[in-house]
């Protein structure tokens, strides 16, 4: 898989080559001679995305899991309550997180993404 970043372009398709060194356009994937690379710099950016929201939803469910083991630790006082704020706090953010990336997932995914 490639990334973005490996990608110099001008208004030229011979100037379209991966930076720090020569990859063939076979090699790369990209067939300039019979059109335009962007299906395939589409597909590959699409990939990426779709890996990025995996690994940040497996990051979240671990994060979920410590901190409802944080919202059953019994603190009393003053700084306990504080503490039950901040571990709430940080489970709404979680969620909202997690549902973020699944959200970017399932529109990565679908052919709205294509438009």
């Amino acid at each position: 898989m490639t990334t973005l970043d490996q990608y110099t372009v001008s208004n030229t398709f011979g100037a379209i080559g991966r930076t720090g060194d020569t990859l063939s356009n076979v090699a790369s994937g990209l067939d300039l001679s019979n059109g335009c690379p962007c299906p395939t710099v589409l597909r590959e950016s699409q990939n990426l995305i779709i890996s990025l929201c995996a690994s940040q939803s497996n990051a979240i469910k671990g994060m979920e899991d410590v901190l409802s083991q944080a919202k059953a630790l019994v603190w009393d006082g003053t700084a306990g309550e504080a503490f039950h704020t901040d571990v709430d706090g940080a489970i709404v953010i979680a969620q909202a997180a997690g549902n973020g990336a699944t959200t970017t997932a399932r529109f990565i995914e679908s052919p709205e993404a294509l438009l």
